[in-house]
Formats: structure tokens, sequence, C-alpha cells
């Protein structure tokens, strides 16, 4: 079973490029890491990296999902 995704998240991650970006930068300081001969921060690090792809490209949710949440989240809002 998939954890909720928390609509804060989906919006603030919304744009591509934020989901590029902190990919990227995790991504080169692993490199940096693998340069440097320092293999526990490389792993770390690559393993930052795995997690960011699935979280934030393989596991985002689509448009349609991201609509039921905001539906979902302003039904909450209005019913307080």
């Amino acid at each position: 079973m998939a954890k909720k995704i928390d609509p804060g998240e989906v919006k603030w991650f919304g744009p591509i490029w934020r989901r590029i970006a902190l990919t990227a930068i995790v991504a080169i300081w692993c490199g940096f890491e693998y340069l440097g001969g320092d293999q526990f921060w490389f792993l770390m690090t690559l393993a930052v990296t795995a997690y960011l792809i699935w979280r934030l490209f393989l596991n985002f949710p689509n448009a349609a999902e991201i609509a039921a949440l905001e539906a979902e989240q302003k039904d909450k809002t209005d019913a307080s």
C-alpha cells in the first residue's frame, strides 16, 4: 500500500525544475564523493539520489491525482 502524498509536498515539488534541480544537486554531490574516494558518503548520496528519482519522478502523482488531492484538501477546509 502506497503512502498517501501530502498536498503541500505535491504543491512545492510540482514544478519540474525544482525536482530536477534537487536531484541534480545531490547527484553532483555524489560524483564529488566518488571522485574524492569517500566510500561512505558516496553510498549515502547515491542512495538519496536513487530515492529522489523514485519519489520525484517515477512515483510522483499525475495531473488527475493532483486534482483529486486539491479537491480533497478544499473539501476539508470547507467543512471546517
